[in-house]
């Protein structure tokens, strides 16, 4: 099992290395800089600066059309690169150009642990999770992904199969009714949106589905449990939507 996991972070690790070099991976110089990285990176710069200066996600920024809700619409897949990049500067002292790169780097190395998990989850054996984590990582490598890796859009790729993840928890939830899979599946929910913010509305119809069919068998205590967890997650995304609820009445006045 370890070695079939290590060779295919091997892989990974070479597939990264196509884009961003081993070499560059720890080194605060050679950022990544072309297509949508460029933009993910200017937009991260903002965000940390907005927490290092008021402690919020979003601010009102003359350089970023200030109080448009475009701009929070169009950053919705760099909040979670931000906070990463924030914390690891804030906390182990690591540069933000490096700690912008690890975000990419360890995402991407991620995604076979992230497969196996899953199938692991979703009932598979052992065996059987090998073979999604490897089929997982193929798909990678010969799909639309691979466009998506080359223009920029990492995010939308990392909630791509960290949504497989929080469905599978919550699946193991309904089935078995242990509290720790719930915990799980809104933890990685909470990160989903962080990375990328249409995962909520895309996560929605796969949970509400598994939540229906299971509904009879749920207990009481675990439906308040459901109902709680989704608080907390609202509550901590909260600083992310409220630049919405400021404008919601500008908006609604446009339309």
């Amino acid at each position: 099992l370890l070695l079939c996991l290590t060779a295919l972070l091997l892989l990974q690790a070479a597939f990264t290395n196509a884009y961003l070099p081993v070499s560059e991976w720890f080194s605060p110089a050679g950022a990544i800089y072309s297509d949508d990285y460029s933009i993910h990176y200017g937009v991260a710069l903002r965000k940390i600066k907005y927490l290092q200066e008021a402690g919020k996600i979003w601010a009102y920024d003359p350089d970023m059309r200030a109080g448009n809700v475009a701009i929070a619409l169009t950053s919705f897949d760099d909040t979670g690169w931000a906070l990463f990049s924030y914390l690891l500067h804030a906390l182990l002292g690591v540069s933000i150009e490096v700690a912008f790169k690890l975000f990419f780097v360890l995402g991407t190395l991620s995604i076979p642990l992230i497969c196996y998990a899953a199938a692991c989850h979703f009932g598979a054996a052992r065996g059987q999770s090998l073979v999604a984590a490897f089929l997982g990582t193929v798909l990678m490598h010969n799909s639309i992904m691979v466009n998506f890796y080359h223009w920029g859009t990492v995010s939308f790729v990392l909630v791509s199969y960290l949504a497989l993840l929080t469905v599978a928890c919550f699946y193991r939830f309904c089935r078995s009714a242990r509290l720790i899979d719930l915990l799980k599946a809104f933890f990685f929910l909470l990160c989903s949106v962080l990375i990328h913010g249409f995962a909520l509305p895309i996560l929605g119809v796969p949970l509400l589905v598994c939540y229906v069919i299971y509904f009879r068998r749920i207990r009481p205590v675990h439906h308040g449990a459901v109902l709680a967890g989704l608080g907390l997650v609202c509550l901590a995304l909260m600083p992310v939507y409220y630049c919405f609820l400021q404008l919601l009445d500008t908006i609604i006045k446009s339309v």
